[in-house]
């Protein structure tokens, strides 16, 4: 009897990539901060906690790794939710209480 199952769809059934492309970017510009260029080509061959520890140094951020990396995953979050319901989210409702988010152009 089968008891559970485990599916991996990401790469055939969804593309997540692209989301994960500038979570970093985008991340830092919600904390008001300006990335370098060539950010998301630094970070690509890095794991999350890798990338967490670059930007904290590089860009001396006073969050706690763990933070960061939460905070990646809700701006990657609120990237797939739109994208998938295109529709447009309210910001506001997607916050972390240690982080203070900013609408960019």
């Amino acid at each position: 009897m089968i008891k559970g199952a485990i599916f991996d769809v990401d790469g055939t059934l969804l593309d997540s990539m692209e989301i994960w492309e500038d979570a970093g970017v985008r991340y830092l510009r919600r904390i008001g901060v300006e990335p370098e260029k060539d950010l998301s080509e630094i970070l690509y061959p890095m794991t999350m906690t890798e990338g967490a520890e670059y930007v904290k140094e590089r860009y001396r951020l006073t969050f706690a790794l763990d933070e960061i990396v939460q905070g990646v995953h809700l701006i990657a979050a609120s990237v797939s939710l739109a994208r998938e319901e295109s529709i447009s989210i309210d910001r506001s409702e997607v916050v972390s209480p240690d982080h203070t988010w900013q609408d960019t152009p």
